[in-house]
């Protein structure tokens, strides 16, 4: 099955970009390259428009914003709150902000249809319901059980109440029930009689007992906000909110069930519209990060950072404020369209539009892990055709009366902003001119999916007054750090990126699939298994930015590694990674990265040549210092500490060797080291052995004096051995 729409959804963005300078913008601080001057551009309506005083008087409300001028003339605008919205609702895009306005609404289903997904499952939910009076103490939701419903038959119910057949709708017969009985929900045969609404061959109505005040039942929050949220599109709505907020607590019957004695759901009919188990905020999964792309708990987005905000932890005033765009020219008022029609559209609860859908069977709210479609977005009509509006079934509350402006007319807006970053100029121009792409539209007003409300910005009369750089110069700047965001989150350059390139495929013309299908394909829909999904063109978005300057601006922290892995002499690390660097950059010019690479090979020969000549003057100074001290003072050497280094045979053993190796590889200490030697045996032996050990050194005939015996000739090893045995402390 094709489907068709008048709009679609950009995809939400999962990972929120957080400026690294979200927490220091104040009013009173400047910044240091913040810069403060006006935007000047014109918009052009290129199909009819209509946006709604806001302000008319006597209860009129299909008249468009106007100032009366003295003459009584009207020169008609469109309100700088309706721009705000309209630049503001596409930079949440380009910055990839958070999806912060929205209901966060549940949504509820009443499904007859088995063959529907939620079809059996909405039958199971209504089984074993209950029947109570419902009324509001304060802000609690309070259920007075009254047991089963029982159902009566309509034919006695028009027996007993013939003004019943005089009207078809619930609310007017509670008003007639008022009318002449004197009460809502009059008796019958000792219970009360509650209608339900009107219904083609309606067979029954109901009958609630009085019930038992003993009993209560309080309603959870979130089952009083689905209550609430599910009934708020209806007609019902207004009905409810005034039946339960009158001070001596007015009773309104409903229908409920319950689980383990708690209330899960209710309604105002049998057979209710049953709450999914997710409500929208559930679907919004998004992260907050950092430039670098990592997670962080807490900040604002670019659109909070420039518009302002008053959700987060601190309050923070909008740095940019929107002028009424007034009309060039006056507008007779016989030269306004006037048209009425429905302006209809499936409500958010319609699943296979406004739940992601990316498999074979339908996601609802009710799955586990639901994901909203994304940002709903109007899509342009081509040739700047519209369509007519729907005229209804006759019913006069379902019509909108609308005053359109004729196509053609040019409004002038000025745009002022304040201590704004070169970056945040960048996104505020990109948002306005969808990053100076031609053939892409805004849409502003009512009626859109009509095709009404088609705007063009004019690039050619675009002035910046005040400030210090040019258009171009700021969009390349906002690219550049949006791109390093988005590459760091592994979603290709910000150009590349799914999200700008389907915004900006849906502000582009389009020529079919724009109507609004009708009420059976719509729930054809819902059963049919290959179900289509709204579907956008592919489409380039230009890049202003160098792709040599960006790669190299994206690759600066490898460089600033590289410098210092040279300036912490590990020249082999920064050559491998320039090297890596050199084929990053491979299709562009990397004459700087060899010069770099045969710097530090040089660098590497010259350390080298420095190492020779320092080992040679080491050995010139440890000859010297043989000649001088001795084998003495190379074996009581001390350490850091001030303790001997040399504390066992071992360490004497070794230092020996290299001593001896040292000197042309000799094999056997002279007189004279051999009197060294013998002093430092001393003190090992009557400070360092532990008792046990001694008998090894009072015996030359073990391992200890066999040791020893390789340094001298046998004939001193002797003298030796007395001269250490007779030190010992007896």
């Amino acid at each position: 099955m094709t489907i068709r729409a008048p709009f679609n959804f950009v995809p939400l963005n999962k990972d929120v970009y957080i400026p690294d300078w979200n927490d220091k913008i104040t009013q009173d601080i400047p910044f240091k390259e913040g810069e403060d001057g006006t935007i000047i551009l014109k918009m052009k309506n290129l199909t009819p428009i209509f946006i709604r005083n806001g302000h008319a008087q006597g209860g009129v409300d299909d008249d468009f914003s106007a100032h009366i001028l003295q003459n009584g003339v009207k020169k008609y605008y469109i309100p700088a709150t309706s721009i705000k919205g309209m630049i503001r609702a596409v930079m949440e895009v380009l910055t990839f902000s958070k999806m912060n306005m929205y209901d966060d609404d549940f949504f509820g289903y009443r499904e007859f249809n088995t063959k529907i997904p939620t079809g059996k499952k909405y039958h199971r939910s209504m089984e074993g319901e209950k029947c109570g009076w419902l009324s509001k103490i304060g802000d609690d939701y309070i259920i007075k059980p009254c047991g089963d419903p029982e159902i009566i038959e309509i034919g006695d119910v028009k027996k007993k109440f013939r003004f019943y057949k005089k009207t078809d709708k619930a609310i007017d017969k509670y008003e007639a029930f008022k009318q002449y009985a004197g009460a809502k929900y009059p008796l019958f045969n000792g219970k009360h009689l509650v209608c339900t609404g009107y219904m083609n061959n309606k067979e029954h109505e109901y009958l609630f007992a009085e019930g038992s005040n003993s009993e209560k039942l309080i309603l959870s929050k979130s089952v009083k906000e689905a209550f609430i949220s599910i009934y708020k599109p209806s007609s019902y709505y207004e009905y409810l909110i005034n039946s339960l907020k009158d001070k001596d607590g007015d009773e309104l019957p409903v229908f409920y069930h319950t689980d383990n004695g708690e209330v899960t759901s209710l309604g105002l009919t049998r057979m209710y519209r049953y709450p999914y188990s997710k409500r929208v905020s559930d679907g919004i999964n998004q992260t907050l990060k950092d430039t670098e792309g990592r997670s962080k708990e807490y900040g604002m987005d670019m659109v909070q950072c420039i518009f302002g905000t008053i959700k987060e932890k601190d309050a923070l005033k909008g740095r940019v404020q929107f002028g009424n765009a007034f009309t060039d020219a006056i507008i007779p008022d016989e030269q306004l369209i006037a048209c009425k029609g429905v302006l209809g559209s499936p409500l958010a609860s319609y699943y296979p539009f406004y739940v992601r859908q990316n498999g074979n069977t339908y996601s609802t709210y009710d799955d586990s892990k639901i994901e909203i479609a994304g940002r709903k977005r109007y899509r342009i009509h081509k040739n700047n055709y519209i369509t007519n509006l729907p005229a209804g079934n006759g019913n006069e509350k379902t019509l909108s009366s609308l005053k359109l402006l004729p196509a053609g007319s040019t409004f002038d807006v000025q745009i002022r902003v304040h201590n704004m970053l070169p970056i945040e100029i960048g996104a505020l121009l990109s948002a306005i001119t969808f990053h100076n792409t031609q053939g892409v539209y805004h849409n502003l007003g009512m009626a859109k999916s009509y095709g009404y409300g088609k705007m063009e910005i004019d690039m050619n009369d675009l002035g910046l007054i005040g400030f210090k750089h040019s258009v171009k110069e700021y969009m390349t700047s906002f690219e550049t750090d949006m791109s390093k965001f988005t590459v760091s989150c592994h979603l290709g350059k910000w150009t590349d990126s799914n999200q700008i390139k389907m915004l900006f495929s849906m502000a582009t013309d389009h020529d079919k699939n724009l109507e609004l299908m009708s009420l059976d394909e719509y729930k054809d829909g819902k059963i049919n298994t290959n179900f289509d999904t709204l579907k956008e063109d592919d489409f380039t978005v230009q890049s202003l930015v160098n792709p040599e300057h960006f790669k190299r601006d994206l690759l600066k922290n490898d460089f600033i590694e590289a410098e210092s892995l040279i300036e912490q002499h590990q020249y082999s690390a920064a050559i491998r990674k320039y090297c890596s660097l050199k084929e990053d950059l491979s299709e562009y010019d990397v004459t700087d990265i060899d010069q770099k690479i045969h710097a530090i090979e040089n660098l590497i020969e010259k350390e080298a040549e420095d190492k020779k000549k320092e080992e040679e003057a080491r050995k010139e100074a440890e000859n010297a210092a043989r000649k001088g001290k001795g084998l003495s003072a190379f074996l009581d050497a001390l350490n850091l500490h001030g303790e001997y280094v040399v504390q066992n045979l071992k360490l004497c053993d070794a230092k020996v060797k290299k001593w001896l190796k040292d000197d042309n590889n000799r094999n056997k200490l002279n007189n004279d080291e051999i009197e060294d030697l013998t002093k430092t045996l001393i003190r090992i032996l009557n400070n360092n052995i532990k008792e046990k050990e001694k008998k090894d050194w009072l015996d030359i005939n073990s391992r200890v004096w066999d040791t020893i015996s390789k340094w001298m000739e046998e004939t001193c090893l002797k003298e030796v051995f007395d001269k250490v045995v007779n030190s010992v402390s007896h």
